[in-house]
C-alpha cells in the first residue's frame, strides 16, 4: 500500500509494502536524469514499468503484469510534466500542479490543498491510513543523481 505526493518541488512516498499481511520497507520513488518516478500498486511490475520508460518508452515493449496485479507509475518531469501510467503505454497526463496517488491519496491531496509540503503530505496520510507507513523518502530535481 502507498501514498505519494508530489507538491511541484518535492516527491515524497511512505516506505511501507505488504505481501499476504506482512509489513516490508521498500523504496517507492526515484530519479532518472530529468525524471522523478513514484511507483503504487503491484512493485514488481511497477518496476519494470520504470525500466521500460528508462529504456526509452517503446510502446510494444510495455510490460504485462503477471495475472491480475497491476503497478502504476508517477512520472514527475523536470519541465513540470505529470504523467500517470497505468495499464498501457500511454499516460494520463495530470495539469494540476500538485498530485497524490496510492491508498492514502485521499489526505495527502487535502495536506497539500491546506499548504502542507509532500512530505508533510505523506506524514499526515500515514496518520490516518492504515496501509501506509514504515517512514518517508523524498526527492527533487536538485538532489545529487543516486
Amino acid at each position: 500500500m502507498t501514498v505519494i505526493a508530489w507538491d511541484g518541488k518535492t516527491l515524497a512516498a511512505d516506505k511501507c509494502a505488504t505481501v499476504y499481511g506482512v509489513k516490508s520497507t521498500v523504496t517507492k520513488i526515484f530519479r532518472n536524469g530529468d525524471i522523478l518516478v513514484g511507483l503504487s500498486g503491484d512493485y514488481s511490475h511497477s518496476l519494470a514499468m520504470m525500466e521500460w520508460l528508462f529504456d526509452g518508452r517503446p510502446r510494444n515493449e510495455f510490460p504485462a503484469p503477471q495475472g491480475d496485479n497491476w503497478g502504476y507509475m508517477l512520472a514527475i518531469h523536470r519541465s513540470g510534466k505529470i504523467e500517470r501510467y497505468e495499464h498501457s503505454p500511454y499516460p494520463f497526463v495530470i495539469e494540476d500542479a500538485q498530485h497524490a496517488n496510492g491508498s492514502g491519496k485521499e489526505f495527502a491531496t487535502c495536506a497539500m490543498y491546506l499548504g502542507k509540503t509532500a512530505a508533510q503530505a505523506v506524514a499526515i496520510a500515514c496518520v490516518f491510513c492504515a496501509d501506509c507507513g514504515m517512514g518517508i523518502d523524498t526527492l527533487t530535481f536538485d538532489d545529487p543523481p543516486a
